[in-house]
């Protein structure tokens, strides 16, 4: 009797959920099946090129909309390893052979043969082999009424749950825009790309030792040395105050704008060091985005160490990406592009501290990007 009373109990209880619009998954088990499910999601979009290791994910968040459905915050984080054992494999590098092939002007081959070599050293020493870390900010949607056929108690599965990625602050957007581009994109990419060194080939000699088309200064620029250090001084607790997890003691940290201050830092630690009294700790130029003119993407530019960029495929790690607004007018946030593999590209930052974060992240962005390659040892043109 205890027994039936019991169950008439969970059934009333039940049901009344459902008249109330609560979810009638809302346990603490069905909320980690919910947050596993999310990662799993966010795992398969990448599965058919990489190979996914450490793969875990942090409720950080829950709150329950008008509707009464629950809405979760979940941080995913993972690595993924490359399955092509070596950078010929990439589509990208497939299209610029096929480019490079189409050419019949002596200069214009040894341009894109130097540019492809630059970007296959890349390939093979930073991509291939080598595990890339990835964090996603996911927003996840229980329904308020589950369908009748998921019974109580078994795994939420994806056709119950609605999964969003972060791609501003504050702003949600289709999972599958964070998924790796296809071979067909990549291919055409790659085709611009050497198209665009061919064409430039009559201006600059790429790989030429005696002559600088650029300011030198760049020439002693380590990129991947800065990614390093970008890596390591950025976390993903997505906040603007003081923390050590962000905060190299060495340097100043400021509360709510330390995003140029750490991009330069990076610059430093690849080597770019201050020459003059334009940029160095702290001015505008080191501190600043230079909404005001005189910040730090400026003297990049004005000092001819960095070009301006839209295209994404020549934003190599150490680059710079620069949020927008929707309008298309600078918003005042920097980063440092921390990987670039023709599939993914992510980016570290402060303020708020993200850390290999996808580059959809951001909605509304633009790049600035090295003139001079330091793993292919060849000047790079915008």
């Amino acid at each position: 009797m205890k027994r039936f009373k019991r169950i008439m109990v969970l059934t009333l209880a039940a049901v009344l959920s459902l008249s109330l619009g609560i979810p009638a998954l809302a346990t603490e088990i069905q909320t980690n099946q919910v947050v596993e499910g999310a990662l799993a999601q966010v795992t398969a979009l990448y599965e058919d090129v990489y190979t996914i290791s450490d793969a875990s994910a942090v409720l950080c968040g829950q709150e329950s909309d008008e509707d009464g459905n629950i809405i979760y915050t979940v941080e995913a984080s993972f690595k993924r390893t490359l399955k092509a054992t070596d950078a010929m494999q990439i589509p990208a590098i497939q299209g610029m052979i096929r480019a490079k092939e189409a050419l019949v002007d002596a200069a214009e081959i040894q341009a894109a043969e130097e540019y492809i070599a630059a970007r296959i050293a890349d390939m093979n020493d930073n991509y291939i082999g080598v595990a890339q870390g990835t964090n996603v900010t996911l927003r996840v949607t229980l329904p308020a009424v589950m369908p009748l056929s998921v019974p109580a108690g078994q795994m939420v599965t994806s056709n119950v749950i609605e999964v969003e990625c972060g791609i501003g602050e504050e702003e949600y957007g289709a999972l599958e825009t964070i998924a790796p581009r296809n071979a067909a994109v990549q291919i055409a990419a790659g085709r611009n790309l050497v198209s665009e060194v061919a064409a430039s080939s009559s201006d600059v000699s790429l790989m030429s030792a005696d002559s600088y088309p650029h300011n030198e200064r760049i020439r002693s620029y380590n990129r991947v040395a800065a990614r390093n250090y970008a890596r390591e001084w950025s976390c993903n607790k997505g906040i603007s105050t003081d923390h050590a997890t962000c905060h190299n003691p060495e340097y100043s940290f400021f509360p709510s704008k330390d995003c140029a201050n750490f991009v330069s830092q990076c610059f430093v630690a690849g080597g770019l060091v201050p020459t003059d009294n334009v940029w160095k700790p702290y001015t505008s130029a080191w501190n600043t985005t230079g909404n005001n003119g005189n910040g730090l993407r400026q003297y990049v530019v004005n000092n001819d160490l960095f070009f301006k960029t839209t295209n994404i495929d020549k934003a190599f790690a150490g680059s710079i990406i620069n949020q927008l607004n929707s309008d298309g007018s600078d918003a005042g946030h920097v980063g440092l592009i921390d990987q670039n593999d023709f599939y993914t590209v992510t980016f570290c930052a402060h303020t708020n501290c993200r850390s290999q974060k996808p580059v959809s992240f951001i909605s509304h962005k633009n790049y600035y990007v090295p003139y001079y390659d330091s793993y292919g040892g060849a000047w790079v043109e915008p």
